[in-house]
């Protein structure tokens, strides 16, 4: 249970060719076939399809399946710190790395990490995006529900 993520046949291309096993993300992702978006006038007690799409060929994952697949495939000399939060950055003047400040939460020591890349991988109010474009407004882009049903009379 919990929270999916849909991922578009772009988007499973892409995160395949970072995996190890080339099959691994088929193996933790379900099937969407199917995208039917359906209306609902609860005065009338009516409703309706809007669209339907049989060849929607998503896939649905689990964040902690995601991760899980992703930190797997990391090469041994890449550094992945848990228990850090990000402070500042800075890039170097020829842009060949980026050097991170963090807190480690449990001493509290402020580190310096130096690196090829900085992943903001950080949420929705993202510290790292807040220094890297102070000036970007987050804007309501909608509410939006899915609600699935799917089958797993073969498993």
């Amino acid at each position: 249970t919990g929270a999916r993520l849909g991922l578009d046949p772009l988007v499973c291309n892409i995160i395949q060719s970072w995996l190890v096993d080339s099959t691994a993300l088929s193996k933790a992702t379900l099937s969407l076939t199917i995208d039917q978006n359906h209306a609902t006038d609860i005065e009338k007690n009516i409703s309706w399809t809007l669209t339907r799409d049989e060849d929607f060929n998503f896939r649905a994952a689990h964040w902690a399946d995601l991760h899980g697949l992703l930190l797997g495939s990391l090469p041994p000399q890449v550094a992945f710190l848990w228990g850090h939060h990000f402070t500042s950055f800075d890039i170097a003047d020829d842009k060949s790395s980026i050097t991170v400040n963090a807190k480690v939460v449990q001493t509290g020591e402020i580190v310096q990490i130096i690196g090829d890349l900085l992943v903001a991988a950080d949420g929705a109010l993202s510290a790292v995006r807040q220094t890297f474009l102070p000036h970007h407004e987050l804007r309501y882009a909608g509410y939006c529900a899915w609600r699935g049903v799917l089958d797993f009379a073969g498993n």
